[in-house]
Formats: structure tokens, C-alpha cells, sequence
């Protein structure tokens, strides 16, 4: 019962899907990158379901091949696409939390994501050029003495401000 989209991307770059305001070529280039990151959710879901709203007022379902748990998303940006492309599940909370993506009920979601953890597997994770691109970047925040003192100070609010509060 899948819903997937033949050609990869064939609607979105024909005009049958607004992926966003911009210039034409940045359009094109990301409209089989939305296409691959929800046709690779659709393939990882085992069970269960995503009925998911995209920015243009579409549907697309993904998995619902058997049953389990049923969740609704209305992605309000495709960024968020990117974030989990880009950044796994702490990327998907950060598009959570810049309003990029929303759920009526959130708890379906989660638990359809646990469910299906193994067979999603990789579904978060960059690939190809942003995996190397994800790489370098860790790689500048990787724990010299400068850069610990950098995640130390990113990570924990030791300031007065924390303090304060009790």
C-alpha cells in the first residue's frame, strides 16, 4: 500500500509540487532530495503509518504496508527534511522545535519511530557529499583542548544565569 512516487522527484520538478519560494535551479535541486528522504521513511517503515501534510497542501502515506501505529505530521517547511537528512533524530527535534514540522498528537509518531528503529536504520543520516560535509564539520568540533572548551561552553550552562534560578 505504498504511495511512492515514481521518477524520484518527477512531480515536484514538472511544477506539481511548490517546494518553496526561490530561484528555479534551487527548486530543481531540491526537489528529488525531498523525494529520496520520504520514499527512504516509506521503505523503513515495517508497521504502521505517516499520513504526512507537505508544505503545498499535499499527502503523501508512508509505510502502511502493516498494521501498527498511526501518525499524522504536517510539515510546514521542507528544512526539516534536510535537518534529518543532515542531522538524525536531534535534527528532527530542531525542526520540532523552529516550527518546522508539527503533529495533533505527537506520541504515535515516536512510537511508530521506535517500532521501526532497526528497520529505519539509516534513514537519518546523511549520505553521499553530506556525509563528507557532516564529517568535516565534526571534525572542526572535535575535542582539542580549544574545541572541548568550545563543546564544554555549547553544551553546559555553567554561568550565573543557571544559578540564579535556585
Amino acid at each position: 500500500m505504498s504511495s511512492r512516487i515514481p521518477g524520484r522527484g518527477e512531480q515536484l520538478v514538472s511544477g506539481g509540487w511548490r517546494v518553496g519560494a526561490g530561484p528555479q535551479w534551487l527548486v530543481r535541486l531540491m526537489a528529488g532530495g525531498v523525494s529520496r528522504i520520504l520514499n527512504r521513511i516509506d521503505a523503513g517503515l515495517e508497521s504502521g503509518s505517516i499520513r504526512a501534510t507537505l508544505p503545498d497542501g499535499s499527502q503523501r502515506l508512508l509505510g502502511g504496508r502493516r498494521p501498527g501505529f498511526d501518525a499524522v505530521v504536517r510539515i510546514r517547511d521542507y528544512r526539516c527534511l534536510l535537518r534529518l537528512a543532515t542531522g538524525g533524530s536531534i535534527g528532527w527535534f530542531q525542526a520540532w522545535q523552529q516550527g518546522e514540522w508539527d503533529s495533533p498528537d505527537p506520541v504515535p509518531l515516536f512510537a511508530l519511530f521506535m517500532a521501526n528503529a532497526s528497520a529505519l536504520g539509516s534513514v537519518g543520516r546523511a549520505r553521499g557529499p553530506w556525509r563528507w560535509a557532516m564529517r568535516f564539520l565534526h571534525y572542526l568540533r572535535r575535542n582539542t583542548r580549544a574545541g572541548s572548551l568550545r563543546n564544554i561552553h555549547a553544551h553546559y550552562d555553567l554561568g550565573n544565569d543557571f544559578y540564579a534560578a535556585w
